[in-house]
């Protein structure tokens, strides 16, 4: 497990800067609904590795409803990844990149 944690440090530290982005855009604290939209684009397993990284966000299904989309891409050898953050909506034009090591 400690593993998980430190190779997903990365990771964790985009998604609170999105999550408090979020909340300056909206100048106060976000509850329920209005928390960071975020669409993952990757597969199902991926999907369960890194929802458990990403606190105070509501996943979304569609990616034309999310504030941000989070595009996990294999890289070089199995189990490292890249993540890309890439804005929508009132977050259009901001990206971030982080690498990922499931094993």
């Amino acid at each position: 497990m400690v593993t998980n944690q430190v190779a997903t440090v990365s990771v964790r530290a985009l998604a609170v800067a999105w999550a408090e982005m979020a909340r300056n855009a909206h100048g106060r604290e976000l509850a329920g609904a209005e928390r960071l939209r975020v669409f993952l684009d990757c597969d199902e397993s991926l999907q369960s590795f890194i929802r458990p990284e990403f606190d105070d966000v509501r996943y979304v299904s569609r990616r034309c409803d999310a504030d941000v989309c989070v595009r996990v891409t294999p890289e070089g050898k199995a189990g490292s990844y890249h993540v890309t953050f890439v804005g929508m909506g009132t977050f259009e034009l901001i990206e971030a990149g982080a690498r990922l090591a499931t094993k």
